[in-house]
């Protein structure tokens, strides 16, 4: 099918009906994220076949470690459509915000591991998610508590699905959490602007972070982290006031105004994969600031948690005893506004 034909063929008939950096637990309701993007099935060479998407993963993480999310996303009207609503409402995850597509079909992706143990990722197109607006998920949104909007760049390879997400910020108005999570050729920098323009927090690779600000970066070299985050600044790529850089083995910092926060990788002595590591450090991260936790404590639980995503195939588990070692790791490791 057709891309460009399948998704010029309706109309985009959103309308928006319009960053703050108050406390995420200023309202008295419990707070939730709206996590915006593709769901899909990675399909392993040995045969298995794992819900997957970065979005989906981390807002599966987020309801496993007790943050409600709203996922706005697209699945088809097919088997593994189906198979995706089913998981999500066996695990208690909001699908109000998911569309089925009666035309494209559920999104897809052939996944290898290296040598090295690294994933690589074969991206079928025209599929569902590409298709993401509906009036449906706004209405989830607007009859949703939401503070933090969570997006990637992926889904937002079509024109249809940039507007969507000027809508969505535009509707929800609310601070944005970005990982840039570069699929090529899925990205041009004239997306940038929309992508990560005014985002509050930043999550990239060491790997990105050249990319963006064309400078090398060396992952052991606390200078040359903030050099590469000083350029991107420079540049007027972005302007968010957090840069979030993980560096696989060499751990992650944290970069904030003039603070440089690192945090060494948790040793891994089960090791399977690494699926799915980055999307576990974005929703213990996001959990962290939801919970007020200091910079230090959610860089360091999100790179503890990392490390755990680590340890099982895939990028998520369905063991509630996964997440609940991580809320604990987290409850005794500083202060906390969640129980």
């Amino acid at each position: 099918m057709n891309l460009g034909t399948a998704i010029a063929s309706e109309a985009f008939d959103q309308t928006a009906n319009m960053e703050s950096d108050a406390s995420i637990m200023e309202n008295p309701e419990k707070p939730k994220v709206a996590v915006i993007g593709e769901v899909l099935f990675d399909h392993f060479p040995d045969g298995r076949r794992v819900l997957g998407g970065a979005p989906f993963n981390v807002a599966w993480n987020l309801k496993g470690l007790e943050v409600d999310p709203i996922f706005l996303s697209c699945v088809g009207d097919d088997k593994d459509g189906g198979d995706i609503l089913s998981q999500m409402h066996s695990w208690g995850l909001d699908s109000s915000g998911v569309r089925v597509h009666d035309a494209l079909p559920t999104g897809s992706v052939a996944v290898t591991i290296g040598y090295d143990g690294e994933p690589a990722y074969e991206i079928n197109r025209g599929v569902a998610y590409d298709a993401l607006y509906s009036n449906h998920s706004m209405e989830a949104v607007d009859n949703a508590t939401v503070e933090i909007l969570y997006h990637g760049s992926l889904c937002f390879r079509t024109e249809v699905n940039r507007r969507y997400l000027q809508t969505t910020i535009d509707r929800l108005n609310v601070a944005r959490f970005v990982d840039l999570n570069i699929r090529e050729p899925w990205i041009e920098r004239s997306w940038l602007p929309l992508l990560i323009g005014d985002c509050r927090w930043l999550k990239l690779s060491a790997d990105e972070l050249a990319w963006l600000s064309g400078q090398d970066v060396n992952e052991t070299d606390e200078s040359s982290i903030i050099a590469a985050v000083t350029a991107v600044a420079k540049k007027g790529l972005s302007s968010s006031r957090t840069f979030l850089v993980t560096c696989g083995e060499n751990g992650a910092y944290w970069i904030e105004d003039d603070r440089c926060i690192h945090a060494q990788a948790t040793p891994i002595d089960d090791f399977v994969d690494s699926v799915g590591a980055g999307d576990a450090f974005t929703a213990a991260t996001i959990r962290g600031l939801i919970c007020g936790e200091s910079p230090e404590s959610i860089l360091n639980n999100a790179v503890r948690f990392a490390a755990r995503a680590c340890t099982i195939q895939g990028a998520t588990s369905a063991d509630e005893a996964h997440y609940k070692t991580a809320i604990n790791d987290a409850a005794t490791s500083g202060s906390t506004n969640c129980s």
